[in-house]
């Protein structure tokens, strides 16, 4: 099937469109730099965080009451929860009402605490793992959930938790500052249509995929000004180690996406985030900090403490690795391109650099909400304040979206981060056919074996009806269609 039939199958969803991406500010690219927003986006400080990964590997039960295996375990000790229909309308005298007929978003109430969900729909296991997260020390006002939430092995993802001065080392994991990252090319469909899979085939020879790494790197890469810092995690080893993964994909559901719009604009969009390096931040900062009475298995610091000082600034430091990571995965599929298109071959990596997005969806930031300075914890969650743009992705095959900041403050200035998992890998491996998930990317270039159906479009939560539950909180600002996928 040719992509413009795919385009056609596609485009009736009844997504709005508004137009043509022009002059993309780069939204996410310098979260490290401090800046006032108007109005009421909140200011956010020089101390941009993050975590992702499992917390003890093999403890997440008691996190978000699952094991390890997926199987629920009864809470040991039963959580204090309010009636159905009461709610909490005040938090130190600061009202918290909200209602949107745009959203289906709900209260949860347990442990005297607030949960704001933004989905009309809570399953059982996702329900006892957000009342779970109330147990949480120091949170303040309350904690915002996404609508592609799904209970991850640690934590829950999808989660905005904001707190006064205690850091969760932890719960949101160790891939600090995975997130998205979108360029638009001068091109247009018909210049790509003829070398797809070549493409393909390009894009997998120069970005390693999995577990691979660069064993060798060039001396543009081992002489960036970024590696000459004084932090103690970045021992030689380790630095060794960042160097290599410089451009590397990873696994899961990272991927690279050439992708089209309905009047045939050509994007490149990326999914990954700061490979070995946010890992050994996170087995740092579990190693220094103290493990809380409840819920068991939580790690935490005080923000203002030595060691909360040096888990913000290693933190800080592997989200602007992610950064640079995607930034270098677009420059090596920049180079595809040059070597496929000629059209290309005048356009200079800088010029589209001007012009581009990239946000994390897994970090810490200090930010001001309700009046207070606060840590908000975003674990699967993007920042995205009123009028900025960001990135939602979808499922492999499906749409993805660029989309405009409402500013809603109810939720931190927060959106999903993507579809969110509908099954899980083992689930999604034995339900999902071979032959549908052909089916499904008919016309796209992309992996063809049976390992990758625990990616495939139906083991996530149809996006068009993430982004109808979030219609408070983003707008689309443009819809893009897969051309060429990559996956690690």
């Amino acid at each position: 099937m040719k992509v413009s039939s795919f385009l056609t199958s596609v485009s009736g969803l009844g997504l709005a469109q508004t137009g043509v991406l022009q002059g993309v500010p780069s939204s996410g690219a310098n979260i490290g730099d401090g800046y006032s927003a108007q109005a009421e986006t909140p200011r956010i400080s020089t101390l941009p965080l993050v975590r992702h990964s499992s917390a003890r590997f093999g403890e997440l039960d008691d996190l978000g009451g699952w094991n390890d295996e997926g199987r629920h375990r009864r809470p040991r000790k039963k959580l204090k929860q309010q009636q159905s229909g009461s709610s909490i309308t005040h938090v130190d005298g600061i009202d918290v009402r909200y209602r949107s007929k745009k959203s289906g978003v709900q209260d949860l109430v347990a442990n005297d605490r607030l949960v704001r969900v933004w989905h009309p729909e809570i399953d059982e296991k996702a329900r006892l793992a957000m009342m779970n997260l109330t147990k949480y020390p120091d949170i303040w006002p309350y904690i915002s959930v996404m609508p592609d939430f799904h209970v991850g092995e640690s934590n829950v993802n999808g989660t905005v938790i904001p707190t006064m001065n205690t850091l969760y080392v932890n719960a949101i994991g160790g891939d600090i500052g995975c997130g998205m990252a979108c360029m638009r090319l001068p091109l247009s469909l018909s210049d790509i249509e003829s070398v797809q899979q070549q493409l393909f085939k390009e894009i997998h020879a120069r970005v390693p995929v999995g577990r691979r790494v660069n064993i060798r790197y060039d001396e543009r890469v081992d002489g960036k000004s970024f590696f000459q810092t004084d932090l103690e995690i970045m021992n030689k080893a380790n630095t060794q180690r960042a160097k290599q993964s410089l451009g590397t994909l990873g696994s899961g559901n990272h991927f690279i996406e050439v992708q089209v719009t309905e009047l045939g604009e050509v994007y490149v969009m990326v999914h990954t985030g700061s490979r070995m390096l946010g890992q050994n931040v996170r087995k740092a900062g579990i190693q220094r900090g103290h493990n809380a009475q409840q819920p068991r298995g939580l790690v935490t610091m005080a923000a203002d403490s030595e060691e909360g000082k040096e888990y913000l600034r290693n933190a800080e430091y592997a989200v602007q690795y992610a950064t640079e990571n995607r930034r270098e995965i677009l420059y090596q599929v920049f180079l595809a391109f040059q070597a496929l298109v000629p059209q290309m071959s005048d356009v200079s990596f800088d010029s589209l650099m001007a012009e581009y997005i990239d946000t994390p969806h897994n970090f810490i930031s200090r930010e001001e909400h309700f009046g207070r300075q606060l840590y908000v914890h975003r674990k699967g969650a993007v920042y995205v304040p009123k009028g900025e743009l960001s990135i939602i992705p979808g499922s492999m095959g499906s749409y993805s979206h660029i989309v405009r900041g409402k500013g809603n403050r109810f939720s931190f200035h927060s959106s999903s981060h993507g579809a969110g998992r509908a099954l899980t890998r083992h689930q999604a491996l034995s339900r999902i056919s071979y032959e549908e998930y052909l089916a499904e990317m008919e016309g796209i270039a992309c992996r063809q074996d049976r390992n990758i159906l625990d990616e495939a479009r139906g083991a996530y939560k149809d996006i068009s009806q993430v982004m109808r539950h979030q219609r408070d909180l983003v707008s689309i600002y443009e819809t893009l269609y897969p051309f060429v996928v990559v996956k690690g």
